[in-house]
């Protein structure tokens, strides 16, 4: 199963212990309507309280509620509480307990919230309310850390969030939906330049790193991905899809073994006709011209193959579309962002194998289990009298045909 992206458990332990108390006291700010909250802590003589709230209560609640009628609203009781805060990594229940013992000292108390930078036990937290309850204290809550947590993973409580542990979910919300509207302005452009979704359109396209100095020329002693011209092919759910390898293969009688020349990757487009260089040797193939001829004149019609490899370039690393391109490749150009890597490839690829002139045919999986050896090592350039002797052949089986 795929792992997903989450946020580690907040490090309550590393607070300062007058930072703790101060964040316990800021989540309680609106636990009730309070009189006073008061960070009685950290005057070094505090009696037992690191915060003491007084309660207002109201005889019309839903009335107090509103801002502009709470000064009318009649009150009938003012309520003591105590906050303690205890920035510890584990309190078991005898040390509940003896918290528990101090606590109870001090009376007139309506109300405990005791926090912790830990989670509690069911027996700590029994011994604790049971030792409250017994001593005529109304109200009860156990802070622990993942109560702490709840609270402030609430979007009211994002600022104390951020303030305490520097994370903030409503900007990481909003970065999220600025990368999202981003993505889908770049879906747009590029189903305006390379056409929508449905069927295969090939088109020759030029893919180029934001930070390339080397276009239009080709530097073979970078490592990273600089710029290269590739085929696309089509749309997928999460970006594009291009045509990254292509080799002349071939499919047994049935249908179940294949081959491919692994050392003739035929997939870059047709340069235009301005680019192509004149050789030094026009007699002298190159590699990709001696694996074509092999397979056109020595593999039989309907073993011929074709084997690619699919790339994927997420939308997520497109920044910018050139639709029109340059006078060198007047063609869509496409910017992409390598994000620290060396490739805006997605690590995926996607292998496919299809007979040449039949698309429909049944075809094995391209996997190295299935793949056999029927193209040799280093391939014969095929002679002349060679294509003459198939051309031959052809034309024989033509004339029986049309005899």
């Amino acid at each position: 199963m795929k792992a997903t992206r989450t946020l580690n458990p907040l490090p309550f332990g590393d607070l300062e212990p007058h930072r703790f108390e101060d964040l316990s006291r800021q989540l309680a700010y609106d636990f009730r309507i309070w009189n006073k909250l008061e960070a009685t802590g950290k005057s070094g003589s505090d009696g037992g309280f690191d915060a003491r709230g007084v309660e207002l209560v109201y005889e019309d609640r839903e009335q107090a509620q509103s801002d502009d009628e709470e000064e009318s609203a009649d009150i009938s009781e003012e309520r003591l509480w105590l906050i303690q805060c205890k920035r510890e990594r584990t309190i078991p229940p005898q040390k509940m307990a003896s918290y528990a013992d101090e606590i109870i000292k001090n009376s007139g108390l309506y109300g405990v919230i005791f926090t912790a930078a830990c989670d509690f036990s069911r027996k700590s937290r029994d011994i604790f309310i049971a030792k409250l309850r017994s001593a005529g204290i109304n109200e009860i809550h156990i802070w622990g850390k993942s109560e702490l947590e709840d609270m402030l993973y609430q979007p009211k409580n994002d600022n104390l969030l951020f303030a305490y542990f520097g994370i903030s979910l409503q900007v990481r919300r909003r970065s999220t939906i600025t990368r999202i509207r981003g993505k889908l302005s770049i879906k747009k452009k590029l189903m305006a330049a390379l056409g929508g979704f449905g069927g295969h359109n090939y088109k020759p396209v030029v893919i180029k790193s934001i930070d390339d100095k080397d276009y239009p020329h080709k530097s073979k002693l970078k490592k990273c991905f600089t710029w290269d011209r590739l085929a696309f092919t089509e749309f997928y759910y999460d970006g594009i899809v291009l045509e990254g390898e292509k080799y002349f293969a071939y499919i047994d009688d049935k249908n179940k073994k294949w081959d491919y020349i692994s050392g003739a990757n035929d997939s870059k487009p047709v340069e235009p006709y301005f680019l192509h260089s004149s050789k030094s040797n026009p007699e002298k193939k190159d590699t990709i011209d001696i694996a074509r001829d092999f397979w056109n004149f020595k593999v039989p019609e309907k073993n011929k193959a074709i084997f690619k490899v699919l790339y994927l370039i997420p939308f997520d690393k497109i920044v910018a579309v050139d639709k029109e391109g340059d006078p060198i490749y007047q063609e869509p150009n496409i910017y992409v962002d390598l994000c620290g890597g060396t490739s805006p490839f997605d690590p995926r690829k996607y292998p496919t194998l299809h007979f040449n002139n039949d698309h429909h045919r049944e075809t094995p999986d391209p996997e190295k289990s299935n793949r056999i050896s029927f193209f040799p090592n280093e391939l014969p350039e095929v002679t002349a009298e060679e294509k003459k002797k198939f051309f031959d052949q052809k034309q024989l089986e033509l004339d029986q045909k049309s005899n």
